[in-house]
């Protein structure tokens, strides 16, 4: 006979199912064995009729047993070893034992951590409602929610220096959906990357590593290429922070102009946040030709609470969109319809305001810190963004040797190496040192900690 041993917090029936799978599971009910009535299991089991019915009706639904006609229910013929079994709830353990605590690391000076305390989330509350409305409302849009396209038109505007129509205006579910829209409008794509730079261990893309210089993006470099669409970050380089000069951007427009092909990428991930100087326009505002594609995200002011992207494509390659039929990934309209009020209210110039007074203080205090410490150290562009490269002058372990200190100690520190397909030796001292993600008062004992790790 069938046992159960019960507990008050499922279904009778569920745990009488559960019961029942885990001995044909274990053998102890095998393919062929006749099940009680259900009457009988019910006076076993001092259940009411009706539960066992259920149980037995859903066993039935998921195919363990089968009913004959004026015979009864049988187990039908099944792999016992393919099975899964129930576990009581108290058996199972809090969490799996792999898996790491929520503070991955004990200090983490990533260049993408940011501090979102600042932001008001009552804003996004009050919007809430009439984007729901709006978006219940809304009809499909291949570029995305037009309200949107306009607030970012307007914003390009403000920050970016950048006048565009909303027309011109993408809407995507991130950065790497916005590449692969991009890679799908153009022929022959072969892409010519920053090195050290963001893309230069991508294989999704085909494409040619430009080591930097001095000045940025080299485009003497690119001239003895193939490439015939250069991706570049000339605002705030990545990661030295290098910001390319008119004369380059000059000259890269040029190159871009020579050949119907050839295009320029300009990822604009730093936009609004310069935090010692006013914003330095975008290469896109210079382009007379429409050869630039502007990829751009709210990811700096918002952190990663919203993945939308958007791109700014010339009125030809927009035309090609819908020649083409290219795919566009449908994003979240209700998403679309918040950020477009936010970007739209007095609240959110307010808002940028208090993060770059914020960051400009955590800036300081790194500064301070760093310069209080016996290890001759090298600041390079510091102002320019949430992050910073530090070259450490004298003698420090080898690479690998701090590798696995910070390894040992829990702290995320990369190196400039790391995002470089050429490792040089004139970039093993040196590391990008982000401090967005820090709180102010973490700062000090943050960096002393890690640079003990140097000696």
């Amino acid at each position: 006979m069938i046992n159960v041993n019960f507990n008050s917090e499922d279904h009778l029936y569920i745990q009488i199912v559960r019961s029942i799978i885990n001995q044909i599971a274990s053998g102890n009910l095998k393919s062929g064995d006749k099940l009680p009535s259900r009457r009988n299991l019910a006076k076993h089991l001092d259940v009411s009729l009706n539960t066992v019915v259920n149980a037995y009706n859903q066993l039935l639904d998921e195919g363990y047993i089968v009913s004959m006609e004026r015979s009864g229910y049988f187990i039908d013929q099944l792999a016992p070893d393919m099975i899964p079994t129930y576990h009581d709830a108290d058996s199972i353990p809090p969490t799996p034992p792999n898996i790491p605590n929520n503070k991955e690391y004990r200090y983490d000076f990533h260049y993408s951590n940011r501090d979102l305390s600042n932001l008001n989330i009552n804003q996004f509350l009050q919007s809430a409602p009439q984007s729901l409305e709006s978006s219940i409302h809304h009809g499909k849009e291949k570029q995305g929610v037009y309200e949107l396209r306009v607030s970012i038109a307007k914003y390009l505007r403000q920050y970016r220096g950048v006048a565009t129509h909303p027309e011109n205006i993408i809407i995507t579910g991130g950065h790497w959906e916005s590449l692969a829209i991009i890679n799908s409008l153009l022929e022959d794509p072969l892409y010519a990357v920053e090195d050290p730079g963001y893309y230069h261990s991508q294989t999704e893309i085909p494409s040619i590593n430009i080591p930097i210089d001095k000045y940025g993006f080299s485009v003497a470099g690119l001239e003895k290429t193939e490439a015939n669409i250069a991706i570049t970050t000339p605002n705030h380089q990545f990661p030295t922070g290098i910001i390319m000069g008119l004369r380059r951007r000059q000259r890269l427009l040029k190159w871009a102009y020579e050949k119907n092909h050839r295009y320029i990428i300009e990822n604009d991930y730093y936009n609004e946040f310069r935090l010692n100087r006013n914003t330095v326009p975008s290469l896109t505002s210079l382009d007379q030709n429409e050869r630039v594609i502007l990829l751009g995200s709210f990811r700096q002011s918002l952190g990663s609470i919203f993945r939308l992207s958007y791109l700014v494509l010339p009125n030809h390659l927009i035309e090609r969109v819908y020649q083409s039929k290219v795919k566009i990934p449908s994003i979240s309209t209700f998403e679309q319809y918040l950020i477009s009020q936010f970007l739209d209210s007095d609240y959110f110039t307010k808002y940028i305001n208090s993060l770059r007074t914020n960051y400009r203080r955590k800036e300081k205090r790194v500064i301070e810190t760093l310069k209080k410490s016996k290890i001759p150290i090298t600041i390079h562009e510091a102002g320019a963004g949430l992050y910073f490269v530090i070259t450490f002058d004298g003698d420090i372990p080898d690479e690998s040797v701090i590798s696995q200190r910070l390894k040992k100690t829990n702290i995320r520190f990369e190196s400039v190496n790391q995002y470089s397909e050429v490792k040089l030796d004139q970039n093993s001292k040196s590391y990008i040192l982000g401090y967005g993600g820090l709180s102010i008062d973490e700062i000090e004992p943050a960096i002393q900690y890690l640079l003990d790790i140097f000696h």
